[in-house]
């Protein structure tokens, strides 16, 4: 088998390296996925937990509605827990049928 050029095992080299990359990329995108995936159901599973803990924790609605003001910045997100959050700069996070607990 007559031996390759340096040239030609140069070019062998770089698609073989293209190559790599192509695959590696690939793999990246795929763990990034795949962690995105994993804090995602983690999220759901929490919210989960507190919402299930909600009527039964007076405390953990007032730590919400203590937190949630601070932490909620876009609007539609404040309209989204609205009910957990204090109205007119009281206290009393509000229920969801909009009465004070």
């Amino acid at each position: 088998m007559p031996r390759r050029s340096d040239e030609d095992r140069m070019k062998h080299l770089q698609q073989r390296r293209a190559q790599l990359n192509a695959q590696l990329v690939i793999l990246e995108a795929r763990t990034r996925q795949t962690e995105k995936k994993r804090l995602d159901r983690r999220k759901i599973l929490l919210g989960t937990l507190l919402e299930a803990d909600l009527p039964d924790r007076a405390d953990l609605r007032a730590y919400l509605a203590d937190r949630l003001p601070t932490f909620l910045t876009r609007p539609e997100d404040k309209k989204l827990f609205a009910d957990l959050l204090p109205s007119d700069g009281s206290d009393q996070p509000q229920s969801p049928t909009g009465d004070a607990t």
